[in-house]
């Protein structure tokens, strides 16, 4: 009876994970990235000063730049035969249905050129419905993206199970 209550649990939490869902956010105005799953798992990337990396899981949590973060050793190439390599028109396929999976909570860009005419003949770019307050062409020097993703787990795996 307790092993299938603890069975039971985990296969809960499993579902529970699939749900919740996983939150990306990239910004170039100040150089920093991040990826959230729900509460309890997240990442982050900044710079300040020097470029920084953040992990926490539960309970765990870990902060370092990336000047302390070593690569393994790699292994010996075993041998210089090529092998038959997969139809990547089925990994197309599968690319594609996770780039739908995909949902742009928000994005904005903001571009100048540097070409006063070039920006003058984009302006009209601003007043775009599709693009209204999310592209924002200047004439000010101003340059940055960004952009905030989310997705549920359950979606990417039904893209690639399909």
């Amino acid at each position: 009876m307790y092993w299938f209550i603890i069975i039971a649990l985990i296969v809960l939490l499993l579902c529970w994970l699939l749900v919740v869902p996983v939150v990306l956010e990239v910004d170039t105005c100040v150089p920093f990235a991040s990826m959230r799953w729900g509460k309890f798992a997240g990442a982050v990337i900044w710079y300040d000063e020097a470029w920084r990396f953040s992990f926490r899981m539960f309970f765990f949590k870990k902060t370092m730049p990336f000047s302390e973060m070593k690569r393994r050793p790699g292994k010996a190439a075993k041998s210089t035969h090529k092998k038959a390599r997969p139809a990547k028109k089925n990994n197309l396929k599968k690319i594609v249905a996770i780039i739908k999976a995909c949902e742009v909570k928000e994005w904005r860009l903001a571009i100048d050129t540097g070409d006063i005419v070039l920006n003058g003949q984009l302006f009209a770019l601003n007043f775009l419905p599709v693009c209204y307050q999310h592209v924002a062409i200047n004439f000010t020097g101003e340059s940055y993206a960004y952009l905030k993703l989310q997705y549920q787990p359950w979606k990417i795996v039904y893209a690639l199970l399909h």
